[in-house]
């Protein structure tokens, strides 16, 4: 099954490929270019999201290739992050230029409610400006 949003999405990318093998994906296709969930392998233990991703301090590290591909946002709302992370994550894109988005995370072993971790009607209106809606 191909859906939009999953693993064997045509719109995932997965982890340790090589960012400038990206830029031909990037340049082809009409996307809003999103960093997933940035600051998760932050989060306190005992926690999923610190077994399986990075911590900020390595995403802040790498960042500038991110913008060099072209990012548009940035997931500040997300169940894995700290208040204190959404905040410097919400400074962060909005000193960038970059939009707010945020996302339920249905992938891990919390069920959750989709729209866990939204974003604000005025949030939504620039992801859809973005996206030509």
């Amino acid at each position: 099954m191909n859906r939009l949003i999953s693993n064997d999405s045509p719109a995932y990318v997965p982890s340790g490929i090589e960012m400038h093998l990206l830029k031909p994906l990037f340049d082809r296709f009409p996307l809003v270019r999103v960093l997933a969930h940035p600051a998760a392998g932050s989060f306190p233990p005992p926690s999923v999201y610190a077994e399986v991703l990075p911590p900020w301090e390595i995403v802040e590290k790498i960042l500038p290739e991110f913008l060099a591909l072209g990012l548009d946002g940035l997931e500040v709302n997300y169940p894995g992050h700290t208040a204190r992370h959404r905040e410097l994550l919400r400074q962060m894109a909005h000193a960038l230029g970059l939009l707010v988005t945020g996302g339920s995370d249905f992938h891990d072993r919390v069920k959750r409610p989709l729209g866990t971790c939204g974003v604000e009607a005025p949030e939504l209106g620039l992801v859809m400006t973005r996206l030509g809606l």
